[in-house]
């Protein structure tokens, strides 16, 4: 089970209750840039903030699927879909 906690201001959380399904892409300790890029909240919005990433869309959800995110597990990515909001 996974549980994740989104801003309700957030533009990702809008997306998410028009979609009712996210992806987590659960990345390695190599990979601190990438979590960096994501967490910096001055970063380009929209497909701008995948510019010069390597990824793919998720072939049932449409989601970005970063190329090389969590390589050991079987199940990585993570398809979510939302469950419950609370504010």
């Amino acid at each position: 089970m996974l549980g994740v906690a989104l801003r309700v201001s957030s533009t990702f959380t809008a997306l998410t209750e028009k979609a009712g399904a996210f992806c987590v892409n659960v990345l390695g300790r190599y990979q601190t840039d990438l979590a960096t890029h994501f967490a910096d909240p001055l970063r380009p919005t929209g497909d701008a903030q995948f510019h010069n990433l390597t990824w793919h869309p998720d072939p049932h959800t449409g989601a970005p699927l970063m190329t090389g995110a969590c390589p050991t597990c079987p199940s990585s990515p993570v398809n979510c879909s939302r469950w419950a909001t609370t504010i």
